[in-house]
């Protein structure tokens, strides 16, 4: 069982997958940046709406980056890179794993490392528009001295984003 995953893998990277291709392409958009927010293990997580720009170097992985901003009495900067690989794809489909790292800016610097599952569904008549929906299945975040480590939690609450591709 154990040769099977591992052969398994290596075909995931090896093997061509072909669907909507984006090779080169650049998008432009918004999607959820999540940094956590405050300090100690019982901080909160700040969630914003965040200018999104995403391009595809090949037909099978690509770079992303967010930028947010929220103003609420203090402003809070948060900024997110991420790579991404198509897991699966269809014809209107791509189903990408991320894998990112995000920075927030409160006055103290916090760090969230998250692994994504994201499904970017293409509309046959607006084959540029890409809608994304991601849910988030591990999260790592690192604030002052304290790493809190989350799966599948509240604070990996699905996300909905887009992306215009040029």
């Amino acid at each position: 069982m154990k040769k099977l995953l591992i052969i398994g893998a290596i075909l995931c990277f090896v093997m061509p997958i072909y669907g909507k291709d984006l090779s080169g392409r650049f998008g432009v958009g918004s999607e959820l940046l999540t940094v956590p927010s405050g300090a100690g293990l019982n901080a909160g997580h700040g969630n914003w709406n965040a200018v999104s720009l995403r391009t595809y170097l090949n037909p099978q992985m690509g770079l992303g980056g967010t930028v947010g901003m929220s103003i609420d009495g203090d402003a809070t900067l948060g900024l997110g890179a991420n790579f991404f690989y198509v897991l699966a794809s269809e014809a209107n489909v791509n189903l990408l794993a991320k894998v990112g790292f995000n920075l927030g800016l409160d006055g103290d610097e916090v760090f969230s490392f998250p692994v994504v599952l994201d499904a970017e569904f293409f509309i046959d008549k607006m084959s540029n528009l890409g809608i994304d929906l991601g849910v988030g299945l591990l999260h790592l975040d690192i604030i002052g001295d304290d790493a809190v480590f989350y799966i599948g939690t509240s604070s990996l609450a699905p996300s909905l984003g887009f992306h215009y591709y040029f």
